[in-house]
């Protein structure tokens, strides 16, 4: 009987890397990217200290999409200015640098490459100072940067097909086919939807008084407490067009369709929403109706029903939400 061969440690590091490279290549979720790819740059880097840079190419700075320090993941929210700084440099050059910090931290940073040749973002890798990376191992780090590149800006244009720009909420795109694929479903296989419709009071008048800036900043807040206010990774919150918002719900009757739009009115009309001297009150007006089984009705017919509830809560004085009984 001949003796098992052992995979070696550089068998083991190669299977590493390309299962890292497959989760990379073929994963949709950004987050799920991002974590694989710090705790596989802390495996290759013998670092404990690993973070993932994006870059704005609009205001020519950079954010931290992840930082793994300590065995945990971080998400920092502060925006890093590159302009003048070695990392600038390293994003001109598009190549692999070692810099040693201010406080006299030696750092390995490799430009992510995306379409087009285009640097867009960094992987910063603090170095140990008693053990040297190899060459073998910078090579894979720098192969495994350019995946996350790759994956990062492929993420990136998936999003952009699916959802709004400025709010993050689903696109009147997304909404037309899941709208479309729930109705067909309850047609198949029996259950509700609830849908819900809500529109901004007077948002021409506080454009007009405030500017289109302040109504994006308020589209924006307002996008946050829509999607605190309904079931996560459950609900479908969406822009409709303009200041129109709508929500999706399946398996949802038209009570937990109300309540869910009724908790969204009230959280509004709570919110101080940011302005220039002193916070706004904003409030939202709303439209709710549901479906069950073969209802009969087509797409049209069941936006048209939370439309004219909300143009009925409109009339009757804003800051309401009518129901489609």
């Amino acid at each position: 009987m001949e003796a098992e061969t052992l995979p070696s440690d550089s068998d083991y590091t190669h299977l590493r890397l390309g299962e890292a490279a497959h989760v990379i290549a073929s994963e949709t979720d950004r987050d799920r990217v991002v974590e694989t790819a710090l705790r596989n740059l802390s495996h290759f880097g013998r670092s404990e200290h690993v973070e993932l840079l994006l870059i704005d190419e609009e205001s020519i700075s950079a954010k931290s999409i992840g930082l793994l320090a300590d065995g945990k993941i971080k998400k920092p929210t502060e925006d890093i200015q590159i302009t003048g700084t070695v990392l600038g440099e390293i994003v001109g050059e598009k190549c692999m640098r070692t810099y040693i910090t201010s406080n006299g931290c030696e750092r390995l940073c490799v430009p992510m490459i995306g379409s087009n040749e285009r640097v867009i973002g960094l992987t910063i890798i603090d170095l140990d100072s008693e053990s040297n990376l190899t060459d073998s191992e910078k090579e894979k780090i720098n192969i495994l940067s350019m995946m996350i590149g790759v994956s990062l800006d492929r993420i990136r244009y998936i999003q952009m097909s699916m959802f709004d720009k400025l709010t993050g909420l689903y696109n009147r795109r997304q909404f037309d086919i899941r709208l479309k694929e729930e109705m067909a479903r309850i047609k198949r296989y029996g259950g509700s939807i609830g849908l819900v419709m809500a529109d901004i009071d007077y948002f021409k008048r506080l454009n007009d008084t405030y500017g289109h800036l302040q109504g994006d900043i308020v589209l924006q807040e307002m996008a946050v407490i829509l999607r605190d206010a309904v079931r996560k990774n459950v609900d479908i919150p969406c822009r409709f067009g303009g200041e129109e918002l709508m929500i999706i719900m399946p398996n949802t009757d038209v009570e937990g369709a109300f309540s869910a739009a009724e908790r969204f009115r009230v959280s509004c009309e709570e919110h101080p929403f940011t302005a220039q001297d002193k916070p706004l009150t904003v409030t939202v007006s709303g439209g709710v109706a549901a479906i069950e089984g073969d209802s009969g009705i087509t797409v049209n017919e069941f936006i048209g029903r939370v439309d004219t509830m909300l143009y009925k809560a409109k009339e009757s004085g804003r800051n309401r939400i009518y129901v489609w009984r």
